[in-house]
């Protein structure tokens, strides 16, 4: 009966030991995994912020477009506006020097 006792000592002090060493080798695995945790959020709060940065960069480019459309839609509207002019006063000119060949 002591040996049996002592087999089963023997067996739970080896089953202990295996544990211990399994325990050991889940801190190593959960240290490494939080060092790749840390990591993933370094990159995630750098990707953010390169997000952001490029967000304020398309904003500020769209704002310019708005802008370079306006300007050119004015640009063509006071183009119009002088080659009206320019015929009318060529108009002007052709009349005058009619009137002067008369």
């Amino acid at each position: 009966d002591n040996e049996k006792h002592r087999d089963d000592l023997i067996k739970c002090r080896d089953e202990i030991l295996h544990l211990q060493e399994q325990v050991k080798q889940l801190q190593l695995q959960n240290e490494g995994l939080s060092g790749e945790k840390t990591q993933l959020e370094d990159q995630i709060s750098s990707h953010k912020s390169l997000l952001e940065t490029q967000r304020t960069s398309l904003a500020a480019a769209e704002k310019s477009r708005e802008g370079a459309k306006r300007q050119k839609n004015d640009d063509n509207r006071n183009l119009h506006r002088l080659e009206l002019e320019n015929q009318r006063l060529r108009a002007i000119v052709v009349e005058l020097e009619e009137n002067n060949e008369i």
